[in-house]
């Protein structure tokens, strides 16, 4: 009796001396193995995609299924919107253990540490910098967005819409979140981060936004501008050219005149207009140059130029 006293408390010691061991050297066998067959460390081999950290330490590998698939670029497919015009990118690892892998038509949200698929897109988009809180636009298999935030994993906005896309409005040299264009059926408007409509659908695609203003786009390629609640501003001025900025509002009409109004369009500062001539106008430095064909006849110092 005295000697299962002895001999039982001496087992349960050696287990837990020797079962960490030895499940650690199972995992460093493992390891071991792996990188065994692709000794140069590089990312592609043998149909194989293998992933590293910052010291040069395996995270993980993804098994391709098709010859041409790789860490996923981020596309840009808008079609009306005026966007920040950044180049598409890879994303690597993102939340420590996962990557976005592009293999054949489908974007695999992948985990390096079980080795499974999360998700499939077929579109991943960020305009090739950074969105305000960690989002990236998606599209999934059904031809939905929604919004994704790499860090957490998780959807802020499930997918649900027939477009999404971003205005070039930067927070922090960030492109904001805040207000985001997105088409319903065959309507356009805008929302916020928690999936509330901030204004009026219209059937018009949205071209640009601003807190108080939506630019929308018709059949013809002129703009219109729409309030929040719906309400147009100049009504019967055919628009052929608009920017906007934080203390005025240029446009170019139909009839070849340069107008320059106030931000709230109570007031006309300045107009280009003579009989004959066609005026235009180029967003340069911080400022609007007006033009006379090729020549440059005035300029004005513009606020929040992004």
């Amino acid at each position: 009796m005295k000697q299962n006293k002895v001999v039982f408390p001496l087992i349960i010691v050696l287990l837990l001396i020797f079962l960490p061991c030895s499940i650690y050297g199972i995992y460093y066998q493992s390891v071991m193995q792996k990188e065994k067959g692709n000794p140069e460390h590089l990312h592609k081999f043998e149909n194989k995609l293998y992933y590293y950290d910052d010291n040069d330490k395996l995270k993980g590998i993804y098994e391709c299924k098709t010859a041409t698939c790789d860490t996923a670029l981020t596309q840009i497919e808008d079609e009306y919107l005026k966007y920040y015009e950044g180049a598409n990118n890879q994303l690597g690892i993102i939340a420590d253990e996962y990557v976005l892998i592009q293999d054949g038509e489908v974007i695999n949200l992948y985990n390096l540490k079980t080795e499974r698929t999360i998700t499939e897109f077929t579109l991943i988009k960020n305009y090739g910098t950074t969105l305000e809180n960690n989002g990236l636009i998606v599209r999934n298999k059904d031809g939905n967005y929604g919004l994704f935030n790499i860090n957490q994993i998780t959807f802020v906005i499930e997918p649900q819409y027939h477009f999404m896309g971003l205005s070039n409005h930067m927070v922090s040299e960030e492109i904001s979140t805040e207000r985001i264009a997105v088409k319903e059926s065959e309507n356009w408007y805008i929302i916020n981060r928690d999936n509330q409509k901030l204004s009026s659908p219209s059937i018009y695609p949205i071209y640009d936004y601003d807190k108080t203003y939506i630019y929308h786009i018709d059949q013809n390629n002129n703009y219109l501008i729409y309030l929040y609640d719906g309400n147009i501003v100049l009504p019967g001025v055919t628009i052929k050219k608009i920017d906007s900025f934080d203390n005025i509002h240029v446009l170019l009409n139909s009839s070849g005149q340069v107008l320059i109004y106030n931000y709230e369009f109570t007031e006309i500062i300045s107009r280009y207009s003579e009989f004959g001539k066609y005026y235009d106008y180029k967003i340069e430095d911080n400022k609007v140059n007006i033009y006379d064909g090729n020549s440059m006849v005035d300029s004005y110092k513009v606020v929040g130029v992004e």
